[in-house]
């Protein structure tokens, strides 16, 4: 929970960060289970967040890899993420 509020926090501050970026964050926060780096499946992801179109799901995802909100793998289906920690980011 931590995790999240700290992200949240992060978020309110970032203008770039809108609903759909908190929504795959938050969705991404909940499948990490606390895992390091852990493979997701596009498909579940983009159900779960209520994301209905893969170019705004590979948009977010790169985006959020790019402001420092996780590490993004792209491997087709199924893909490595790593949530990043606060002290982590780039």
């Amino acid at each position: 929970m931590e995790e999240l509020r700290r992200f949240l926090e992060r978020a309110k501050e970032d203008p770039r960060v809108g609903p759909v970026h908190i929504s795959l964050f938050v969705v991404l926060l909940g499948m990490s289970e606390g895992k390091g780096i852990f493979r997701v499946r596009r498909e579940e992801v983009m159900e779960r967040a209520k994301i209905y179109g893969r170019t705004t799901y590979y948009k977010c995802m790169r985006e959020l890899g790019r402001f420092g909100y996780i590490e993004y793998w792209r491997g087709g289906r199924r893909s490595g993420v790593r949530v990043l920690k606060e002290d982590t980011k780039g």
